[in-house]
């Protein structure tokens, strides 16, 4: 009985503490707040993300949050969305960038008019110079190099504008080229 009440206790402290930290964080988002003072932009800053972990009942598992860095999520969404933008040069198809990009950014208005035209797909390596985040939108400033099918590559410097979804996720809002000044 012990182990058990051990377990339960275990359980029931990381969801408090997760729940107060989740809590937390919707409030100063929500309230449009920027980070506390002293904190890096973009690095301390958590969003909530699920794990499930099986629990020492049989056949039952506990859901438990764990705290994700916003600044490495917003990365992440930059490398799925350049992947994204890579299979759809070669397709045409907007299926390849959507949830990837914000429907409503002026980077899907260029897909769409952009879109059923195929051309050569290409990989891309992003070398971060900054990433600066407000709660309501992210700002990466990148050195990426663009591998074209048949190894041909080509260099650009870009700042990308990131919003975050409904779910968290955040979807390339605009692209801009700095060296069109």
């Amino acid at each position: 009985m012990t182990g058990e009440v051990a377990t339960w206790r275990m359980v029931v402290a990381v969801s408090v503490v997760t729940g107060l930290a989740v809590s937390l964080g919707v409030v100063a988002w929500a309230g449009g707040q920027d980070p506390p003072s002293g904190e890096a932009l973009g690095n301390a800053t958590s969003a909530p993300s699920t794990t499930t972990v099986s629990s020492s009942a049989p056949g039952s598992t506990t859901t438990v949050l764990s705290a994700v860095s916003v600044g490495e999520a917003a990365r992440v969404g930059v490398r799925e969305a350049l992947a994204a933008w890579g299979r759809f040069a070669g397709s045409g198809d907007r299926a390849e960038v959507e949830g990837f990009f914000d429907p409503l950014g002026p980077q899907w208005s260029v897909f769409e008019e952009e879109a059923g035209s195929v051309g050569v797909p290409f990989a891309a390596e992003v070398e971060e110079e900054s990433l600066s985040i407000d709660g309501r939108s992210a700002t990466l400033l990148a050195s990426i190099t663009f591998v074209a099918r048949g190894g041909e590559s080509f260099l650009a410097k870009w700042e990308i504008e990131l919003r975050p979804d409904p779910d968290g996720r955040w979807l390339i809002w605009s692209v801009r080229d700095l060296a069109d000044g």
